[in-house]
Formats: C-alpha cells, sequence, structure tokens
C-alpha cells in the first residue's frame, strides 16, 4: 500500500488568515505614520470642522441683532489662524468649552452666536481687530433684546 506522506504546513485557511491579517496591520501602521507625520493638518481639520458648521448655522438662521458679516470675517480668520499659527491647547480652551456647552446642532439663537464670537476671539485675542466699529457687547445686548422679543406671545 502506498503511504501518503504528510506535509508539513499551515492550512489554506489559516495562510489566507496570516495574508489577511498581515495586510490589515500593515495599512493599520501605516495610516498610524501618517496621521503622526500629518498632525497638525489632521487636527486643524478636526478643529475647523464645528467652525466652518456654526459659521453656516448662524449664516442661515438669519438671526436679528446678529452681523453675518463679522461672523464669517472672524470665523474665517480662526480657521486661518487653526491653519498658520502656532497654539496651544489652553489657549483654545474656550472655543474647547463652547463646543462642550452649546454643541453643533441644527439650531441656534442670538447669545449662541454672541457666545460663538467671544469664544474665538478668546482663544485668539488678537482677532479683536477684525470686528466691526460696533462692539460684541452692543451686539449682545441687541441679540438679548431681540431673544426676548421673540419669546414674547
Amino acid at each position: 500500500m502506498t503511504e501518503q506522506i504528510q506535509t508539513k504546513g499551515l492550512s489554506k485557511g489559516c495562510t489566507i488568515a496570516l495574508i489577511v491579517g498581515g495586510v490589515i496591520f500593515v495599512l493599520v501602521v501605516a495610516l498610524v505614520i501618517l496621521v503622526i507625520a500629518k498632525n497638525n493638518e489632521v487636527m486643524t481639520w478636526v478643529y475647523s470642522k464645528p467652525v466652518i458648521s456654526e459659521k453656516r448655522l448662524i449664516a442661515e438662521s438669519g438671526l436679528s441683532g446678529i452681523d453675518t458679516v463679522e461672523v464669517n470675517r472672524i470665523a474665517d480668520e480662526f480657521v486661518a489662524k487653526l491653519d498658520t499659527a502656532r497654539y496651544t491647547l489652553a489657549e483654545l480652551r474656550p472655543f474647547f468649552e463652547f463646543v462642550q456647552q452649546h454643541g453643533i446642532d441644527a439650531k441656534v439663537d442670538s447669545a449662541e452666536a454672541v457666545a460663538f464670537l467671544k469664544a474665538m476671539v478668546e482663544s485668539f485675542p488678537d482677532l479683536e481687530q477684525y470686528k466691526t466699529s460696533e462692539s460684541m457687547d452692543n451686539m449682545t445686548d441687541r441679540a438679548d433684546s431681540s431673544a426676548a422679543n421673540d419669546q414674547s406671545y
């Protein structure tokens, strides 16, 4: 009788699993290296997303007492500073607190718009120069009075 010689090695299923696992491992390592190498670009993208969303919501809502041109100008400069300036997480704390408190939801009111502007200016105080001649405090007063008028029945 002929004896079958058993070959030593892995089965086909195990070999395929090792190859797939190896490819996934290489992709994960490449992704980690890419994120580490492009850390500034990734973080800028992550930080700018809430700014862009909030700016869009404020522009679409047409809030009375809120100067959307000023909001757009300050938000654009804030994103530009995120792209170019060196900053620490401590400097961005007012903006992070705004995002945590208000979130980026589908509705925005005048008080939230003013808080958005203040958070950006507190994070980068030199954004104060992009305000219009009318101060943000006046915008706050007008926003508060219009919010009170909106709530009266």
